[in-house]
């Protein structure tokens, strides 16, 4: 039994707009990535600060009426960005290594 397989031929022109694509995506990624960070390093700090405040150890927090006054609310979003981030950075790692390639010489 012989089981042929065609393999079609890209323009070059497509693949390198494809593969500029890519790259601008994985920029993207690596920069809402790195932005993520610092952003669920605050939403941690603001959680403990908050039960601090309940546990009555700090001073009263700063917002004292709403949804966004619980300390629950505050670890969801930090746990929520802190995920996002190293979702972000494992899939920056699995980009194609041309963009890799052209990341590094840029």
């Amino acid at each position: 039994m012989q089981v042929r397989i065609q393999v079609r031929r890209a323009d070059p022109a497509a693949a390198t707009l494809s593969g500029a694509r890519a790259l601008a995506r994985s920029m993207v990624g690596v920069l809402m990535a790195q932005l993520l960070v610092p952003a669920s390093l605050a939403a941690y700090v603001l959680a403990l600060w908050r039960l601090g405040s309940d546990l009555q150890m700090t001073e009263t927090f700063a917002i004292s009426q709403g949804f966004f006054s619980h300390w629950q609310v505050w670890l969801g979003l930090a746990a929520g960005a802190h995920a996002g981030s190293a979702f972000l950075a494992r899939h920056r790692d699995e980009a194609p290594k041309e963009s890799r390639v052209r990341r590094m010489a840029a």
